[in-house]
């Protein structure tokens, strides 16, 4: 196979964000269980980032489509819900290229981001409130919204609450240092 030939097989990467699996004694599922069940709905999982549901694929469907099938398979396969957000690899990569309210010495597991689907744009982020939260706890991104927790994340404002309140749609929320990891495997 030529290298123009394997180019044009390689399909392209999604990022996975499944929201509330293994948080306490609810929900546990092993990640091999997740890769099993989504390889028969034709997602590739090329990795998987720790216990909490952060998948890199590889498949040909959209990223809504991609997760249409993975609510339904996984309903299907483990019997409940498992809400979820997919990014395509440009989009993340855009995202998670610099958190806005890192600075030098900050503790960046107290920085998080919220993934929502649908995304938040302006007019959302104004009716949700966060904006009068200040520029230095909350800013919206192109596809995402960054926060700083400088008490800790369980004393901030629960962003992902706050989003799906407005949108009805779903968001998930994950630190700084996680999501480093997953775009690592993203651009692998």
């Amino acid at each position: 196979m030529t290298p123009s030939e394997a180019a044009a097989t390689v399909r392209p990467r999604v990022a996975i964000f499944l929201r509330g699996i293994n948080v306490g004694a609810y929900h546990r599922v092993t990640m091999s269980t997740l890769v099993e069940a989504l390889r028969g709905a034709d997602i590739d999982v090329s990795r998987t980032i720790l216990q909490s549901g952060n998948l890199v694929a590889d498949t040909d469907a959209s990223p809504p489509d991609v997760t249409t099938r993975v609510r339904a398979t996984l309903l299907s396969r483990l019997g409940f819900d498992v809400p979820c957000v997919t990014f395509d690899r440009e989009t993340f990569l855009v995202a998670t290229d610099a958190h806005p309210l890192a600075q030098p010495g900050r503790d960046d597991r107290l920085l998080t981001v919220a993934l929502s689907d649908p995304v938040v744009d302006d007019a959302t982020f104004v009716r949700s409130g966060l904006e009068h939260l200040g520029p230095e706890l909350v800013q919206r991104g192109a596809s995402v919204v960054y926060q700083w927790c400088p008490t800790g994340v369980s004393k901030a404002v629960d962003v992902v609450r706050t989003i799906d309140r407005v949108t009805g749609g779903v968001s998930t929320l994950r630190n700084w240092r996680t999501l480093q990891l997953v775009r690592g495997a993203m651009v692998a």
